[in-house]
């Protein structure tokens, strides 16, 4: 059937290591999320697993970790533990155990609309001092309602494959930056 890669990569992924569970899924980290009370500044802190982020579309990695993670007031109050009633409170999120395969999810779908807006394609980035390189892509081209899944992997050459269907070719660079980036895989650097 029909499904959606972000989705079906989770799927995938959870079946695998529920069938396999001698296996360390590499794909996992946790976050935690402190709501703090504007009333009384008490912090509920609580720990979250993750095997993707699901990060805001913005022109580069950092921008969106940084969106994904500053804090920002909260909608509707919530029940303080220690006001023992509802007050407006304050949302951040912090990266706490980063794993092997740090995945992003580009929140490139609203209810209405497909954002089409490109992103750099940083070969490197570093997150909480840990260093990672591309290695692999989920790409989607078309709209909210049709569209198109390729996928573009790094081989131990640096080389990267691009597959589309049937075709599969090879290229040596990427372009800075593209528009259609869906999922993007990002694996540690390992110190030689």
């Amino acid at each position: 059937r029909q499904a959606d890669a972000h989705e079906l990569f989770l799927f995938l992924i959870d079946e695998f290591f529920t069938a396999n569970a001698k296996f360390t899924n590499c794909f996992e980290g946790t976050y935690e999320s402190i709501v703090c009370c504007q009333t009384c500044k008490h912090r509920s802190v609580s720990a979250q697993k993750f095997l993707t982020l699901s990060i805001p579309v913005k022109p580069t990695i950092d921008e969106m970790i940084e969106r994904w993670s500053s804090e920002e007031e909260l909608e509707d109050p919530i029940e303080c533990d220690a006001c023992k009633k509802k007050q407006p409170s304050s949302k951040k999120i912090i990266l706490k155990k980063l794993p092997e395969v740090l995945v992003f999810h580009l929140k490139r779908f609203t209810s209405t609309t497909k954002i089409h807006d490109e992103v750099a394609l940083d070969m490197n980035i570093t997150v909480n001092k840990q260093k990672y390189e591309l290695y692999a892509s989920c790409n989607h081209t078309g709209s909210l309602n049709f569209g198109h899944y390729t996928a573009t992997c790094k081989r131990k050459n640096g080389a990267f494959v691009v597959l589309n269907d049937t075709n599969v070719n090879t290229v040596y660079t990427l372009p800075k930056t593209s528009s259609s980036p869906y999922l993007l895989f990002y694996r540690v650097i390992k110190a030689e």
